[in-house]
């Protein structure tokens, strides 16, 4: 009897506080393989449950809450400020003689500009409804004596002290005016940009707002806390020639609650007149809501849609520069479809008569805005393969977040969780053959040597991740109909759960499945076992010896399979032939899937390295970009992990020929669809010709311009290509433009430039000419953020750290001079000229210089004998995995020249 042992060691909770859990692991060991590796997957967890304890100190009290706002808001755009003033209604729950609400410490605020007076109607309901916002006329108000105000910068607090208690039950309106700075660093709260009118050539302004997620109160005094949904009432002064949108309409929305991150409005360049935007129901910024003013300068072209069908009547429109319309096109089409889509499972009708998404130019923030009603996106966000997996998410957020918004910011991950299911759903329905690649992150994390140790926005997305895998799972086991029935009675009447006594305890039941030679069909897949408190299940009457297994084919169990060597090089030879058409085909995600477990397997320790590259070979054949994608990841990990050495050029040779032949075998619309674009960028790293020449040609363009310092027309690929390997003239031309760069023109492209300019380069005195700019020479050129900018570049390769640390070495006690006052910045110097070696050679040098300089290191002593730590256990794994490696490569190369040489012809490339 042929059989397996699986073996779990994980726990995965849910609860609608959290998703917690440590990752689950799982070997498989065939009984009747005489190579079984008998390693069960060893891999960091941590509790992911754990919510920082401070986070209550930061809340508002709850003696006031609001019920109502009304905004007045005036922005100068070409003068980068804005004033404004709001009034907020509130309700006094207990008697107090403090009013406290947030107000960013950039916000003005005068005392002379705060009043609260009382309004005479009282908040008791006779009739249970909510009190109706209430902008009254003076004659119904009686003014509070203030005696003092104040602002708490460390939690963002403006505090009214008032000289007599509010009473309970009774509500009082705030009035405060302030004003403040547009922001031109990026794009959060109040933010101002512009971009080149393409007829004109003009510079067109425009300012928006993003208030996620504690940005309202950076643009205005408010409740900034997502547990308040309250109407909202907005209106804009603007030019006779700028064009407003808003997520609000110029009707009255009664039935609508939104917090503040869900107001928007966008305004473009035209007398001053005013923008009356109508009321609806806002909350304070929450996890997916809060007030933005979108607002947009110059004209800005729109493609309308409507969608009409038997459950919703909504306008649609699609804004975006002119020249740049005709990529949205499939915008236009496909926002329709997942609004149907979302309303028919989510059985809620969408809350909204219109819904507007806007291209927006030069947009910095890494996810889109996501308002209700009106959605900003980067223009790169709506064309090519992501444009759907933004669409769907963003609309879906429309309800999951808008509608339902979660109590308070550590809850958000449901959401996020949510909102990814239903994307996950919607592409599959969209995209044949898709891939659920969004999980892969997890495993990546978990690789690292201090998982998720560094920003609390990883464990958020961490934990809605694992929540979206769980989702994933429930909809299989529970059945598609019981799980949709299920989530929209959650969306219906949403609760936060009591907590659950022994929830540690708590275990999901895996489902085990698998599919073989005889049976690829992944959707008659049943489960042969299922896991539920054992730490280990056997599973029997395998298929036999000389046909493969796949275990958990389509990721509905958040865990890789690792199998005896005999079945890895079962499912390489398959592979080869399947794609090659000789035997029934493996789907896109299996195929993805296997290349994906088996190279983070190796790189865990757990599978050995021939192995996994036996898995790249079928990969001549293959066409599929979502294959490839997973391909594209383990490049630049294992380039960079063997950046340096002899196994690294050898590997990138045997890359350089794969992806040469992929592009060969492109025909048509092939060579310029996303595998095409990636397959030539990926290339641009391993010195392809053919791309190398097409970077210069483009780079040299600009070199030749009249105007060179008007902007910067090379896209990102190219400019990374022609600093890696042109020229020093060409490096050169660009680092004058950094220097020269005018004050008119956006940081963030001066930035840019510069990191590219540190991060790319191959050639050390490159590397060499900057360092000594930023670090040696008083020119006033560069900042210390953009000296931080380069040192953080420098560690992305070899040459990068390498270079650094010999400057570092050469210019030792002029460096520790300029930075005695600095201590932040020597202690930076120092990380990253010494923590990045992987080899013993590199330990060796850092180990040098660490006895010579003994003593001399002052608050970087830890630092260094941290990087010691952490090159010596990187030095252990390439001794364990390089030569493996080298071999292998060596010889897959040397194969292949000697069947060219046959052949009378050269390698690949």
């Amino acid at each position: 009897m042929n059989k397996i042992i699986i073996g779990v060691v994980t726990l995965v909770l849910f609860g609608y506080q959290a998703f917690a859990g440590k990752l689950l692991h799982a070997k498989v060991n065939c009984e009747h393989c005489k190579n079984s590796m008998g390693h069960r997957l060893t891999r960091r967890s941590i509790d992911l449950e754990d919510v920082a304890t401070h986070l209550n100190d930061l809340r508002l009290p709850r003696e006031v809450v609001p019920t109502g706002y009304r905004l007045h808001l005036t922005p100068y755009l070409e003068e980068a400020r804005f004033k404004g003033r709001v009034w907020i209604n509130i309700t006094c729950l207990e008697g107090t003689d403090t009013v406290i609400l947030h107000a960013h410490e950039d916000l003005n605020i005068s005392h002379s500009d705060v009043t609260i007076k009382k309004l005479n109607e009282e908040t008791h309901d006779k009739d249970g409804e909510e009190p109706h916002m209430i902008i009254g006329h003076p004659m119904n108000f009686k003014g509070v004596t203030i005696s003092s105000t104040k602002k708490d910068p460390n939690r963002q607090w403006y505090i009214i002290m008032l000289s007599e208690k509010l009473w309970k039950n009774h509500m009082y309106q705030v009035d405060i005016a302030f004003s403040g700075d547009l922001n031109t660093d990026d794009s959060e709260g109040f933010f101002r940009g512009s971009y080149q009118d393409h007829k004109t050539k003009e510079k067109r302004w425009f300012g928006a707002t993003h208030m996620r997620p504690t940005n309202a109160r950076r643009v205005f005094p408010c409740f900034d806390e997502p547990a308040y949904k309250v109407p909202f009432e907005i209106r804009v002064a603007r030019k006779d020639n700028t064009k407003v949108l808003s997520n609000m309409v110029t009707t009255y929305l009664e039935d609508v609650k939104l917090n503040l991150k869900e107001v928007s409005l966008i305004c473009m360049e035209v007398g001053i007149v005013e923008n009356h935007l109508g009321k609806t129901t806002l909350s304070t910024p929450g996890q997916d809501s809060n007030p933005d003013l979108s607002i947009i300068g110059s004209p800005v072209y729109c493609e309308n849609s409507t969608l009409d069908h038997s459950t919703t009547e909504a306008v649609i429109r699609v804004y975006g520069r002119s020249h740049f319309l005709g990529q949205l096109r499939e915008v236009v089409e496909l926002a329709p479809k997942v609004l149907t889509y979302l309303e028919e499972y989510l059985r809620v009708k969408y809350p909204s008569s219109k819904l507007d998404l806007v291209a927006l130019p030069h947009y910095k923030g890494a996810d889109p805005a996501d308002h209700w009603g009106l959605i900003l996106f980067k223009e790169s966000d709506l064309v090519g393969e992501t444009n759907l997996w933004y669409i769907t998410q963003e609309l879906a957020n429309q309800w999951v977040g808008h509608l339902t918004t979660p109590h308070w910011w550590n809850y958000a991950q449901t959401n996020m969780a949510l909102t990814n299911y239903l994307v996950n759903d919607f592409t599959m329905q969209w995209r044949s053959q898709y891939v659920w690649t969004q999980g892969y992150s997890l495993y990546y994390g978990y690789s690292e040597r201090y998982p998720f140790s560094l920003l609390g926005s990883q464990v958020e997305n961490i934990r809605a991740s694992k929540c979206t895998w769980l989702l994933r799972m429930l909809n299989y086991t529970l059945t598609k109909k019981s799980f949709r029935s299920g989530l929209q009675k959650f969306l219906e009447d949403r609760e936060r759960p009591h907590d659950v006594p022994n929830k540690e305890k708590m275990v999901w039941y895996i489902p085990i499945m698998y599919i073989s030679p005889d049976n690829l069909d992944i959707s008659a897949a049943r489960p042969v076992a299922w896991m539920k408190n054992e730490k280990e299940i056997t599973v029997a009457d395998l298929p036999d010896p000389d046909k493969f297994i796949i275990v958990n084919p389509e990721e509905i169990g958040m865990f890789m399979i690792n199998y005896d060597l005999n079945n890895w090089a079962l499912l390489a030879n398959y592979l080869v032939e399947s794609v090659q058409g000789n035997t029934p085909p493996l789907s896109t995600p299996v195929r993805a899937k296997l290349l994906h477990d088996s190279w983070n397997l190796a790189f865990a320790g757990e599978l050995n390295f021939a192995s996994a590259l036996n898995m790249t070979i079928f990969l001549k054949y293959e066409k599929e970009f979502k294959v490839w994608d997973a391909m594209f990841t383990m490049i630049d990990h294992i380039s960079r992990q063997t950046d340096g050495t002899e196994a690294g050029l050898k590997f990138e040779e045997y890359c350089r020929r794969l992806l040469t032949h992929l592009l060969n075998s492109l025909e048509g619309e092939a060579k310029t669809s996303e595998l095409g674009r990636l397959a030539n960028q990926m290339l641009s790293q391993v010195s392809y010709q053919p791309y190398l020449d097409k970077a210069r040609d483009v780079y040299k363009q600009w070199m030749d311009s009249e105007d060179p310092d008007a902007g910067n027309p090379v896209s990102d690929n190219y400019l990374c290509t022609v600093f890696k390997w042109g020229s020093m003239e060409e490096w050169e031309f660009s680092l004058q433009r950094i220097i020269n760069f005018p004050d008119s023109r956006q940081k963030a492209e001066r930035s840019y430039l510069l990191k590219t300019l540190a991060g790319c380069p191959r050639q050390p005195e490159k590397v060499e000419r900057l360092l000594n700019l930023t670090l040696l020479e008083e020119n006033g050129n560069f900042s210390d953020a953009n000296v931080r900018l380069v040192l953080s570049m420098l560690t992305g390769g070899s040459n990068g750290y390498i270079t650094l640390f010999k400057f570092l070495t050469k210019n030792w006690d002029v460096l520790k001079l300029r930075f005695e006052e600095k201590p932040h910045m020597w202690e930076y110097l120092i990380s990253c000229a010494t923590s990045v070696f992987k080899t013993q050679e590199g330990y060796d040098m850092v180990s040098e210089l660490y006895v010579a300089r003994q003593g001399e290191f002052g608050t970087a002593e830890s630092i260094m004998e941290n990087s010691l730590k952490t090159i010596k256990e990187e030095a252990r794994w390439s001794e364990e995995n390089l030569p493996e490696m080298e071999a292998w490569l060596d010889n897959k190369l040397a194969e292949e020249d000697n069947v060219m040489n046959e052949r009378g012809t050269h390698p690949i490339g």
